[in-house]
């Protein structure tokens, strides 16, 4: 009886660990891709670099292969500033709680703790180190919904949703 109910329990919490590292994993390539995004935003336009062998061209800087790697590279680092938090509904989430230059956040129900953003920094090196060239093609292609593309479709962290038509 008591083997049957440590198994019971095993099981108990292996599956809510699958259940906190699945929202880990979707929260941090949500935050992948929203740092990501703002990073390019907020670049120097007419920032640029050169490009190619012999016959060298300038290209603009935001947005490139190298700017992308570069930012992939260093993207976990911003997980500090992301906490868990919980709507009315129970449903989790990870927020940006430090404001980037002057924006206005709002906060309610979120959890700020050292545990929550090892979590969440671990998640993120998992995810960066597995999708990092399709990170980088899907920033590259300039796709309209990198968001959906990355961590519904072609990850699956995140709780599917309907297919587009071209998958």
């Amino acid at each position: 009886m008591k083997s049957l109910l440590a198994v019971a329990l095993f099981c108990f919490l292996l599956n809510n660990v699958e259940a906190s590292t699945k929202e880990a994993l979707c929260g941090a390539c949500k935050a992948v891709v929203d740092e990501i995004q703002y990073k390019i935003k907020n670049t120097d336009p007419k920032k640029t670099i050169d490009i190619g062998g012999r016959e060298k061209r300038a290209v603009r800087y935001a947005g490139s292969e190298t700017h992308l790697i570069e930012l992939t590279e260093n993207v976990c680092d911003e997980m500090n500033n992301y906490a868990l938090s919980e709507d009315d509904t129970g449903k989790k989430s990870y927020v940006r709680f430090n404001s980037r230059a002057g924006e206005s956040v709002t906060l309610n129900n979120v959890r700020i703790d050292s545990s929550t953003m090892k979590e969440l920094t671990d998640a993120c090196k998992d995810f960066v180190s597995k999708f990092d060239d399709d990170i980088i093609d899907l920033f590259k292609s300039k796709e309209k919904d990198i968001e959906k593309q990355l961590c519904y479709y072609l990850s699956g962290y995140c709780k599917t949703r309907r297919a587009p038509k071209d998958l």
